[in-house]
């Protein structure tokens, strides 16, 4: 991905607005990507280096990454918190990381900052249904129960 700066936003805030600390892994796919259409999915694999955002339209991400910061820092000691999980699927090996776990009452929680176009019909967007029970079913191959999914 190429960025630009047509604001001229300082250093700090142009590289805090495109850093990231995501842990992919080559041949493996996470669960968020496994989500997307393969459409969209193949032709960002194919012309990553082709593509072009301003440092602007990155700030949900950074407000994104602050909140599951903010709020995985106040999680109890017995939590499972940002753990990368494993499994395969159709031959293909693929990963989910989890945002938090409470294991006491076999809660997984995602955490979310959507927009509001994302709730506009009043329900839950499928896709967070679905990397939920995505990670529920890598969870559960790693032997850890999962009783309840919530959107946080």
């Amino acid at each position: 991905m190429n960025y630009t700066n047509k604001y001229s936003l300082s250093d700090p805030v142009s590289v805090a607005l495109t850093s990231t600390s995501y842990d992919s892994q080559p041949g493996v796919l996470s669960m968020t990507t496994l989500l997307d259409p393969p459409r969209i999915r193949l032709l960002r694999e194919r012309h990553e280096s082709e593509l072009t955002k301003d440092v602007s339209e990155c700030a949900d991400t950074m407000i994104g990454i602050a909140y599951h910061e903010y709020v995985q820092k106040h999680c109890p000691n017995n939590w499972i918190v940002e753990r990368r999980f494993y499994g395969e699927l159709l031959g293909r090996k693929i990963s989910g990381k989890i945002d938090a776990y409470d294991p006491t009452t076999k809660t997984l929680y995602d955490y979310k900052v959507p927009s509001v176009y994302e709730f506009k019909n009043g329900k839950v967007p499928e896709k967070f249904e679905q990397q939920l029970n995505g990670y529920r079913y890598l969870m559960n191959k790693e032997g850890v129960e999962v009783d309840n999914l919530t959107l946080s």
